[in-house]
Formats: structure tokens, sequence, C-alpha cells
């Protein structure tokens, strides 16, 4: 029996926003400060899975290992090229954070330039929109999502990603000394150093995995929605954030299905209240993740 669509769309966005969610708390709990620039990786990995499954000749499902790859190496040149320096120069973690958060918005219009000379120069029957405009305005990714049995790739994908990585983390934070390891490195660098520990590696390799979390869902994201490397960023910035905030003092595991239940719930909220209330509720959609946001601030102030 084939999935509804609207369950489809809530089970990708879902594991995308759960996806980010990880990446973004394990460098949080590898650093201390929040990488507000973080969401940047799904838009790079959006571009970089389109760009790769075209010179393979290939489905973008196929690259899914390879953007990953490419994607964790992004982040962690980012890291090393940016964030580390301010590190040793004892920038304040707010200040940190801020940086993290102008790397956002000029990556997002630099990315957008990006989507455009993409659109101009290669073409390809993955594009959609007005290609033949003069400005491409509206020009985006879009995948065509293939069935096993009945059940879209991107649904059997997306719950393979999500059970396999729950189960993992889970299994490497009980199991092994990541946990503390990560916890010492984050909170008390200096002396985790003394420790033994090696701190840069261990943040290093941190955002290596973060980024390569960003890039599973840069691949995912188009099968279901518009693969737009500068929009994409923002669009998933206040649900990540929300689930972040919420999973703050839990397991690092729990951040993947918390992610996805607020990534799916979005969804299925947006759709619930344009069904109930009437379509031009889609208008305003982009306020459910801001709501979210400030009711998930709010509930955390309330429980300290």
């Amino acid at each position: 029996m084939p999935v509804p669509a609207l369950i489809r769309v809530a089970v990708v966005y879902g594991t995308v926003t759960g996806l980010i969610t990880l990446g973004f708390r394990l460098t949080h709990e590898a650093t201390g400060y929040m990488n507000l620039g973080f969401t940047v990786n799904l838009g790079v990995s959006v571009g970089a899975g389109f760009l790769v499954s075209q010179l393979l000749g290939v489905d973008p499902m196929v690259t899914l290992p390879v953007v990953s790859i490419l994607t964790g190496a992004f982040n962690a040149l980012t890291y090393h090229l940016i964030y580390r320096r301010l590190e040793a120069k004892g920038t304040s973690e707010a200040l940190i954070s801020l940086t993290g958060l102008t790397f956002l918005f000029t990556s997002v219009s630099v990315l957008t330039v990006a989507e455009y000379f993409l659109s101009r120069r290669v073409d390809s029957p993955l594009w959609c929109g007005p290609i033949a405009s003069e400005f491409t305005v509206g020009a985006h990714f879009h995948y065509v999502d293939g069935s096993v049995a009945g059940l879209r790739w991107s649904l059997i994908a997306s719950s393979l990603v999500v059970i396999l990585l729950t189960v993992g983390v889970y299994v490497i934070m009980k199991r092994s000394r990541a946990a503390c390891i990560l916890s010492a490195v984050g909170e008390n660098p200096s002396l985790a150093q003394i420790s033994g520990i090696d701190t840069g590696r261990v943040r290093l390799v941190s955002w290596f995995l973060a980024g390569g979390l960003a890039g599973l869902g840069g691949v995912l994201l188009p099968y279901m929605f518009k693969g737009e490397m500068g929009r994409d960023c923002e669009l998933l910035f206040a649900p990540v954030l929300a689930s972040a905030v919420l999973a703050e003092g839990l397991s690092l595991w729990v951040a993947l299905p918390l992610g996805v239940f607020i990534g799916a719930l979005e969804i299925l909220l947006i759709n619930l209240s344009m069904a109930v209330l009437g379509v031009w509720v889609g208008e305003y959609s982009s306020l459910f993740p801001v709501a979210f946001l400030v009711a998930a601030l709010v509930y955390k102030s309330k429980a300290r």
C-alpha cells in the first residue's frame, strides 16, 4: 500500500531536520558554543549532490556517501580556517556564535549566486523553474523519486538513516568514552589537554562528522522539496535551532529523533492548518518554525 504523500514529505523533512540538529549538537558538545552558521552545510551539500550526480551520471541518491564526505571536509575546513583561529585568540563564545550567523548570511548570498551560475552553465533535467529566463528566478533542483515495492526511495533512505544513526550514536555514547571526551573537550579544553586528549583533533573530527550528517540531508531534501542552495540554509535554521534548544542537556543520540519529530510536526501542522483555515495559511508557513523556536526557548527558560 503506497504511503500518503503528506507522510512521505513529513518523514523526509523531519529526517533532514534531525540530521542537521544532530550535527549542530555534535559541534556544540565539542566546542561549547553554538555554531549558528551550521545550516550552510545543507546548502553546500544540495549543490554538491547535484554536481556529483552530473559528473558521475548517476541518480543523486547514489551520491549520498560521496556528498557526505565532501560536506564533512567543507565543515572541517570551515572550522580550521575560521572558528579554530577565533578560539586561539580567546574570542568569547557569544562572539564566535555571532560570527557563525554572519557566515550564514554571507553564504546564503554566495550560494544563491552559485546556483544562478550553475543554472546558466549546466543543462540538466534535474533543474526546475524558468531556466530559460534571463534571471532564472525560481530555478531550483528537484529529483525524481523512484520506488521499490511501492515505497519511495527517499522514504526508505530517510527511515534507514534515522534508525541506523540513532542506534549507532546511542551505542557509541553509552558504551564508549565518546560522551566523556566530548564533554571534557567542550567544557574545559585546557584540562582535557592536560589529561592527554588532543582537543584540536577531537573538535576537527566532530566538525567533519557533523558536516557529513548535513551532507546526507542535502541529498535527501530535493526529493520532496525545492533544492535551493541559498534558501535551504535559511529554511532549516529555525526548526534546527528549536530542536537543538530542546535537546540541550540530553544525551546526544536524542537530538536526531527529536529533530525528526519537530520537522515532521511542522509539516503536519502547516497542512492541517491549510485544510482547516484555508490555503492562505501556506503564505505564512515560515512563521511555524519561528513559533517552535520561541516555544522551545520559553519552555527551557521555565524548566531551569
